[in-house]
């Protein structure tokens, strides 16, 4: 009768084990649905900084970290530069870690990995878990959390710590590709405008030029008609009708001409 007392109590304490494993199961699933929703806004509301702090808050309540700390990349020198620590008093204990394990090539061995790496920090109780912040095309960043010894055995998996961090990556090159955008459409904004000042200019010469050109066929038409009103013999008076039918094949291609520029479609 002991033995079967004994056996209930084992299945009745592996029944309180399955079910607080499939409670920690359906956690974890609904924490996964909503990883990948961000309530940043619009490319142009938003900013590294927000985020990242959206990231952070999301690590926050997944994982039990006592501290965590985002660097990213300088796009100029590849060098890498704290941007969010929660709390900020431990930022300065994060930067000296990072130069030890930068100096150790830790650092760089974690960036090439595509997961969680955890290091063990000398004379400390607390474990550095490193992850880096990649996409398909290149690094964004690193991300830093401090961790004690986890006394919870349903730790959530840490594949969705990469989750969530490939999404803020993505996000982060979302974010400088718009802007990046945003620059080039100005450019070639700015550029057309040049080309239709340009435009403009060359059709107010244009027409400057046709009204000087007429001005100077009228006068020499009116000088011919008065040459051919007088007495000349017959071969000064041919010369004249010449000079002004010259004179107006002259006008005519000049409205041809500006005719033809002022049809052209613009840029």
């Amino acid at each position: 009768m002991s033995d079967l007392l004994k056996k209930i109590g084992l299945l009745e304490q592996e029944v309180s084990q399955l079910i607080e494993e499939r409670r920690f199961a359906m956690t974890t699933l609904e924490i996964a649905a909503n990883l990948l929703t961000f309530d940043s806004g619009p490319a142009e509301q938003t900013d590294q900084e927000q985020t990242i702090y959206e990231t952070a808050s999301k690590i926050l309540s997944l994982l039990n970290f006592e501290g965590i700390c985002f660097y990213l990349i300088n796009e100029e020198d590849a060098s890498f530069s704290p941007k969010y620590c929660e709390p900020a008093e431990l930022q300065p204990q994060f930067e000296l870690m990072v130069d030890d394990l930068i100096e150790d090539q830790t650092f760089a061995w974690a960036l090439g990995r595509n997961k969680a790496v955890r290091v063990e920090i000398d004379n400390s109780q607390h474990t550095l878990l490193l992850h880096s912040l990649t996409t398909a095309s290149r690094t964004r960043g690193m991300f830093l959390g401090l961790q004690r010894e986890l006394d919870d055995e349903f730790e959530p998996p840490l594949p969705l710590l990469t989750v969530i961090l490939h999404s803020c990556a993505n996000i982060l090159e979302s974010f400088d590709l718009y802007h990046h955008m945003r620059q080039i459409n100005r450019t070639l904004e700015l550029n057309v405008s040049e080309l239709e000042k340009v435009e403009q200019e060359k059709k107010i010469a244009i027409t400057s030029l046709k009204n000087k050109i007429e001005k100077v066929a009228s006068d020499l038409n009116k000088e011919t008609e008065q040459l051919i009103s007088t007495k000349l013999n017959t071969g000064q008076t041919k010369c004249a009708i010449t000079i002004k039918k010259h004179i107006n094949q002259i006008l005519d291609e000049v409205n041809q001409s500006t005719n033809v520029t002022d049809s052209k479609p613009g840029p």
